[in-house]
């Protein structure tokens, strides 16, 4: 039996109750990694409720269903986003704001 890997870095807290980390890049900011601490304690649905409208947040390949219908329910669109790094198109979760368009190519 394999022992399983560490984790890459160690993770931040974004909010009550919520562990992941953020990037910025491109003028916004990424959240790959979103975790709660309590898993149906509602604190990631606070977390993003608290999320400021004045910045582009961008949820990259979500996986977890849960999450993908919290970001829906808060108006945020799934969208597709080049990604120059990896060569490849990559699925985002991103909020429209007053700047937003159509899907971003980002190289």
């Amino acid at each position: 039996m394999s022992t399983p890997p560490a984790p890459l870095e160690p993770l931040d807290l974004l909010g009550p109750g919520v562990q992941g980390y953020t990037v910025e890049a491109y003028g916004a900011t990424y959240v790959p990694l979103v975790l709660a601490e309590r898993p149906g304690s509602g604190d990631v649905g606070r977390w993003l409720d608290s999320l400021s409208p004045a910045r582009s947040w961008r949820f990259p390949n979500v996986l977890n269903a849960r999450l993908a219908g919290m970001l829906k329910r808060r108006g945020f669109l799934r969208r597709r986003e080049w990604a120059a790094d990896y060569g490849e198109w990559v699925e985002v979760w991103e909020r429209p704001h007053s700047c937003a368009g159509a899907a971003a190519v980002v190289e």
